[in-house]
């Protein structure tokens, strides 16, 4: 979590790189480390699994990552989605939610690395990485390698982005890596960025019991203090 956290600023506080670097010798050694929410209990079922239970009407299928994996033949697909729905891998009443996984770690230190502008290090922990999502989703690997472009810093982090984007399905950090490296690329439903979402509201408990201290002109395209470059 220390890891994770440092390199959320490290863009904007580079000695971050090093610090979270360090960390490495304590963090997880395999998906058996994985640190995961479990639900054993019939009324305290994985949140996604009543989701859907609740709002037959919404399909993922059309989503952007769905069309993606499909498009690289990507054989995590079949646990990530289940015909319209997220899949049971992640969504049967009884699946674990993960918090923090092995392959996060691993591409928080291919992005450290490619921060550094050590290629070769950012390489190996990339490859690491997509191996264990793979291992962590028991689907087969076979030829997919994913994509790395290792021409700059920035198609460097992009090829971290759009894998770690795969692994973390589910997980809501990668909302913040989307926001942080300003990719995979969303289309949005009127053509404008302004139609994206990059944060959530406050709640109405705060604008009614705390108005003094909620900021003034905050709309959902509105960037976060750490996301304004």
């Amino acid at each position: 979590l220390k890891m994770r956290l440092l390199t959320h600023l490290s863009d904007k506080v580079p000695a971050n790189i090093d610090l979270a670097l360090a960390l490495l010798p304590n963090v997880m050694k395999s998906n058996d480390d994985n640190a995961l929410f479990s639900f054993t209990r019939a009324k305290n079922g994985n949140p996604i699994y009543q989701y859907f239970e609740q709002r037959g009407d919404i399909s993922v299928k059309t989503s952007h990552l769905y069309t993606e994996m499909e498009k690289k033949a990507d054989s995590r697909l079949a646990k990530w989605y289940d015909g319209n729905i997220v899949g049971n891998f992640f969504a049967s009443k009884e699946s674990s939610v993960p918090l923090i996984t092995l392959a996060e770690a691993q591409f928080l230190e291919a992005e450290l690395n490619a921060r550094k502008n050590v290629a070769t290090d950012a390489k190996s922990a990339f490859d690491k990485a997509i191996a264990t999502s793979f291992e962590y989703a028991t689907a087969t690997q076979g030829a997919y390698l994913g994509t790395w472009d290792a021409t700059s810093l920035t198609t460097m982090l992009n090829s971290i982005a759009y894998e770690k984007y795969v692994a973390l399905f589910t997980n809501t950090e990668a909302f913040t890596d989307w926001r942080r490296f300003d990719y995979p690329a969303f289309p949005s439903n009127t053509g404008s960025v302004n139609d994206l979402m990059y944060r959530f509201f406050y709640p109405t408990s705060e604008t009614l019991y705390n108005e003094a201290n909620v900021p003034k002109n905050i709309s959902k395209s509105t960037k976060v203090w750490w996301d304004i470059k």
